[in-house]
């Protein structure tokens, strides 16, 4: 599955659109559009509930509830880890800092860090695709929302993706914890420090001043629960776009042409590369009651894992899903899923994605990767990624920086799975 996940989704597919294995305690692989879609929306037949809280206290009436990971989790994950008003209230809380208009006013300076993160390996002509480019302008954008020095952000973000793609028990996994464990220590730190002065305008102390769905003001436990989902969501998930992305048009060229010559295309060509990239290509659910699923009798207690990278590659959705049609509409992609639990950074990784591709391509022409010496995630259940993708291009002749383009807009008509939950 980790050399080929697609075709790995495609093999699965011809045994149903709910497939059983015994693996990790047993659990259904879920990789039909429709199916993905149904049980997506249906938060309370499939739900994200973990067993243990924040801290990895048992939670009563949960034993068995796994979480949206899959071998199931040993603490919740933030919010995304939770159902019903809990989960609606920490929605409410967040949504009003990764809207399209929260995020508009990051896009200068988005433009001006992916010109820097080029500029810094244009004139050599060539580069390491995930730390030079891909992954440094979220990390610094993240960082700023949360009011933290940028520094911290490279850090965490090297961290997290050897933390996800060094093997277990590994000399490289020990680093990545200890890097991992120091970076957030200093965020625990910082909102230790804030929760008794909360009067900052950064994402930290707007949390450390709010409420929890009981009314009781959030402690610093629950803050720093929601900060590890914040850098971990906005940090991985881009990188492993832009990557994928870059992979692709490198392998035709031609199209990387168009995009540059047609910026108007990139409203639609960022959905497109959305659905065949798929960042997230699954995250689990647990049975609440028992249920049939595309005929399939499922039991209160079954553990699912909903496919989203099969879903947007199910040719029962999309034609030729194999293809990359930079402008292709309708594109109902699952990548953010839909309905209550649908991703609340998505606006952000457009806008990073958005901002950043086109400063990419105007100023490295001819690109190639080098994939013999590419190094991916040795698991890519969760995380479509790489560790290291070597990328040699021609530097432009001067650094160019392109014009911003009306496709910065507060809706986009063609994200048909923007959802208000429910």
């Amino acid at each position: 599955m980790a050399t080929d996940p697609f075709g790995y989704f495609d093999a699965l597919r011809r045994h149903g659109n709910v497939v059983r294995s015994e693996l990790y305690g047993g659990f259904y692989t879920i990789v039909g559009y429709a199916a993905v879609s149904e049980a997506t929306r249906d938060g309370r037949t499939f739900s994200s509930e973990v067993a243990v809280d924040g801290t990895g206290c048992p939670v009563a009436g949960r034993e068995g509830y796994g979480g949206t990971r899959l071998p199931s989790a040993a603490a919740r994950s933030g919010f995304i880890d939770t159902d019903g008003p809990r989960h609606l209230h920490y929605r409410r809380l967040l949504l009003p800092w990764l809207t399209p208009r929260a995020m508009q006013k990051w896009e200068p300076e988005i433009t001006k860090l992916a010109a820097e993160a080029v500029e810094s390996v244009r004139p050599s002509g060539s580069a390491e695709i995930v730390n030079d480019l891909a992954s440094p302008v979220s990390a610094a954008i993240v960082m700023d929302i949360i009011g933290m020095p940028r520094t911290l952000g490279q850090q965490f973000s090297e961290a997290l993706h050897h933390l996800i793609g060094a093997p277990p028990d590994s000399p490289e996994r020990t680093a990545a914890e200890r890097l991992f464990g120091a970076v957030l220590v200093d965020v625990s730190a910082a909102i230790i420090e804030r929760y008794e002065a909360p009067s900052g305008e950064d994402l930290i102390s707007f949390l450390c001043r709010a409420s929890g769905p009981d009314g009781t003001r959030l402690t610093p436990d629950d803050v720093i629960e929601q900060m590890r989902l914040f850098l971990a969501g906005g940090l991985d998930t881009t990188a492993s776009l832009i990557t994928n992305t870059l992979i692709w048009l490198a392998g035709h060229p031609e199209q990387a042409d168009r995009l540059r010559n047609e910026p108007e295309l990139w409203p639609l060509a960022t959905e497109e590369f959305l659905r065949f990239t798929t960042p997230v290509l699954g995250l689990a659910r647990t049975v609440d009651t028992d249920t049939v699923l595309d005929g399939v009798e499922l039991t209160a207690g079954d553990r699912l894992l909903l496919s989203f990278g099969a879903a947007n590659h199910d040719p029962a959705e999309f034609d030729t899903p194999e293809e990359v049609i930079l402008d292709r509409f309708p594109n109902r992609h699952l990548t953010f899923g839909v309905g209550a639990h649908r991703c609340i950074g998505s606006n952000m990784a457009r806008s990073v994605f958005q901002g950043v591709m086109p400063v990419i391509l105007a100023n490295c022409l001819d690109i190639r990767v080098d994939l013999d010496r590419a190094v991916r995630y040795p698991s890519v259940s969760v995380s479509n990624g790489w560790l290291s993708v070597p990328m040699t291009f021609t530097p432009a002749p001067e650094p160019v920086v392109p014009p911003p383009y009306s496709w910065r807009s507060e809706t986009n008509p063609s994200d048909a799975s923007q959802e208000a939950p429910r």
